[in-house]
């Protein structure tokens, strides 16, 4: 349901006279990608586990009152606090809700030892670059997989069943080794591995079994990370994996960019792939090529260009640009074409510091042989769909593809389920948004990996509603709701009056009291920028194209076409590459960066 007037003023008047100190309220909110939006939400910051357990006890006291279907949904989520990057990074309609509460008090960002020194109590809104830093600093520890993104919280990280890279690691729900909830009826309950149906819960728990105040975490003594960057060809990638890429270094991560080039898949002078292979050594080992505040520095300024110059938008006026930005832009910035080797502290190498807000993302995680066979399949397709695309002068993807592999998690609805001696490979595709024949593409690909590799789609990043979840997780699913109805048995909470479930819950599990609420999309102003920032964009661009191949000739028409104008002269040029890749290149190469476990 959309919070109506009476219930809001309820709500306000009861925080205003009993925890006005505690609670700060606002209305309105949406998450880092601004894809999920919820207009009329009451927001609420929350001071400490106290004033959340009377306003939890305050909404189950009203939603008892009233119809199922008409019960206050709450939902809780990452954010509010006054640091950068502080915001929800969930891409799926999981955080659907009447009211969004973000918990932003200091037991909320502690972090502490437990009576193990190797397992660590860290409250939920504590992002993984926090934890981190905290961890190798202060406690000579480290978590032995990480995520992408830095700036994710470890409750938010668990709930999605979010994961990191490691032949021999878990996802991060597998570190947990205990999680304390504050349920839906203000009760304070912690479970740890001698609860029965303890790894149904911290696998992937969805927000749905209360609100997670703190965790305990596993952790490994601290080391430094040694990372080689190899700038590789698609078919010298596949090369790799058929000798034991992803086996035979403990750590591997694959970062693909597209060039929509006829023969991406044969052609080994492309390098347009990096593959990063992470192996921990001592922290006695001396740094090399760490410079963690200038590669935060130089990210930054990537996005500012590139939402300064309004890249996305020219891409989508002018979608013939895309092979070529693709080709002489990012795979020459984010590739280069000479192998490096670094050095440093644990957490300054395994992530991405900055990110663009406005992206689709569509993640899938398949069960992986030894061999590494299902990878190469999948990246075979990927590429050939690509180029069929491009026939039709379609170009869907605008950033990169990366391809991680992990042991996996069982239980529950963890997207890494896995059998014996099997791994896990996440396949994350990324574009920006509105490129013309994305959604057919994401179609094909959906078709491919649901069908041919029996892949589930990541909780946090994509998932299609009307997808039969019994289906694809089968026993477990079954074994998930099973839990989730003795949870509230347990604790004497009416399941069907859950303010936790809403209505994309509901119809995932298949339960039959789905709240009404608000359609949430995106402003339709963000849907579409003006044409007239593609238009200056490509008349700031066309001074640059100097050459005189036919690739150059053929962007400059492109853009000409956009701008209406004609090209002027400059004394730099940006698009100097002839048509073709030169073989066996001795000119000077641009060096790679490292980005990420």
């Amino acid at each position: 349901m959309t919070l109506n007037i009476h219930d809001k003023n309820t709500l306000t008047e009861y925080i205003h006279h009993h925890l006005h100190t505690k609670i700060k309220s606002s209305t309105g909110w949406k998450n880092f990608s601004q894809n999920v939006e919820l207009t009329h939400a009451l927001v609420l910051d929350i001071a400490d586990s106290t004033s959340l357990q009377l306003l939890v006890k305050k909404i189950n006291e009203m939603n008892n009152t009233r119809d199922a279907k008409e019960r206050i949904v709450l939902r809780a989520a990452a954010g509010g606090l006054d640091e950068e990057y502080s915001e929800s990074y969930s891409l799926t309609p999981l955080i659907d809700a009447d009211v969004v509460v973000r918990l932003v008090g200091p037991e909320f960002q502690a972090i502490s030892l437990t009576h193990n020194n190797n397992i660590i109590n860290v409250g939920a809104s504590v992002n993984i670059g926090k934890l981190d830093s905290v961890l190798y600093d202060k406690y000579n520890l480290v978590l032995p997989t990480s995520s992408l993104i830095p700036y994710v919280t470890v409750s938010g990280l668990s709930a999605t069943a979010g994961h990191g890279t490691g032949r021999d690691q878990p996802s991060f729900a597998g570190l947990i080794r205990a999680i304390t909830f504050c349920l839906p009826n203000g009760e304070i309950v912690r479970i740890d591995d001698t609860h029965q149906n303890f790894e149904a819960i911290r696998s992937a728990h969805l927000g749905v079994f209360g609100i997670v105040l703190n965790m305990e975490i596993a952790c490994v003594e601290a080391k430094k990370m040694q990372c080689v960057m190899e700038a590789r060809s698609v078919a010298e990638l596949i090369d790799e994996i058929r000798s034991g890429l992803f086996i035979n270094d403990p750590y591997v991560s694959v970062m693909y960019v597209p060039t929509y080039q006829s023969d991406e898949l044969t052609n080994r002078d492309l390098k347009n792939v990096v593959i990063y292979r992470w192996r921990p050594v001592e922290k006695s080992v001396n740094n090399v090529n760490t410079h963690s505040v200038f590669s935060r520095c130089w990210q930054e300024l990537e996005i500012k260009l590139q939402e300064g110059f309004k890249i996305t938008d020219l891409l989508k006026a002018e979608p013939s640009v895309v092979p070529y930005y693709m080709m002489y832009l990012v795979s020459k910035l984010k590739v280069g074409e000479k192998d490096r080797i670094s050095v440093g502290p644990w957490p300054t190498t395994h992530y991405q510091t900055s990110f663009p807000r406005e992206i689709n993302d569509v993640d899938y995680l398949f069960e992986v042989g030894d061999h590494g066979h299902e990878t190469i399949v999948a990246i075979e397709n990927l590429v050939k769909t690509l180029s069929e695309f491009a026939k039709n002068k379609q170009y869907p993807v605008t950033y990169a593809a990366y391809l991680r592999l992990f042991q996996g998690t069982n239980g529950g609805l963890s997207t890494s389920i896995h059998g014996a001696n099997k791994h896990i490979c996440g396949f994350d595709i990324v574009s920006s948004p509105g490129m013309p024949g994305f959604e057919s593409f994401r179609e094909k690909m959906n078709e491919f990996f649901f069908h041919q590799l029996n892949a589930k789609p990541h909780w946090g990043k994509y998932v299609p509603e009307e997808m039969d979840y019994e289906k694809i997780y089968g026993n477990n699913y079954i074994q998930f709701r099973e839990a989730l109805q003795q949870w509230h048995e347990e604790h004497h909470i009416k399941l069907e009056k859950n303010m936790l479930l809403n209505g994309f819950l509901c119809k995932l599990l298949k339960l039959p009291y789905a709240p009404e609420l608000q359609a949430n999309q995106p402003n339709a102003e963000k849907k579409c920028q003006s044409l007239l920032c593609s238009r200056e964009m490509a008349k700031r661009v066309l001074p640059y194209i100097q050459s005189e191949c036919s690739q150059a000739d053929n962007l400059r028409n492109c853009l000409n076409n956009l701008a209406s104008s004609k090209v002027s002269e400059a004394k730099q040029s940006l698009f100097q590459a002839p048509v073709t890749i030169a073989k066996n290149t001795k000119k000077k190469r641009k060096k790679s960066c490292c980005v990420i476990i």
